[in-house]
């Protein structure tokens, strides 16, 4: 897996990040928050279960990189471990249209 940015670009907005007061920072996130609370409104049920689910396994792909370059973390097992087990749940509140564990 890849990063969309590169060194550079990283570089070059962690620097404009930084520069920012702790009010536009602020702001600033708060607008990405409210961009994304929007969007996930405007979805349907179904957009969001598989919204959830690729968001679910690129996150399992993530952490079996990281064990394949860092296998002595444990952490990253774990974090792996997490991860599956909410795609289970995330498929069993698909099947009956309840969360586990949730009345």
């Amino acid at each position: 897996m890849s990063d969309d940015f590169d060194d550079e670009m990283d570089d070059a907005e962690w620097d404009r990040w930084m520069k920012l007061t702790d009010a536009q920072q602020d702001a600033e996130l708060q607008s990405a928050v409210n961009q994304w609370n929007e969007l996930w409104a405007s979805m349907s049920e179904g957009r969001r279960f598989a919204a959830r689910r690729r968001m679910g396994v690129a996150s399992c792909l993530r952490a079996r990189e990281l064990i394949r370059k860092v296998p002595y973390m444990e952490f990253f097992k774990e974090m792996l471990k997490d991860r599956q087990k909410s795609l289970a749940m995330l498929r069993i509140e698909r099947a009956i249209g309840i969360a586990p564990g949730r009345d």
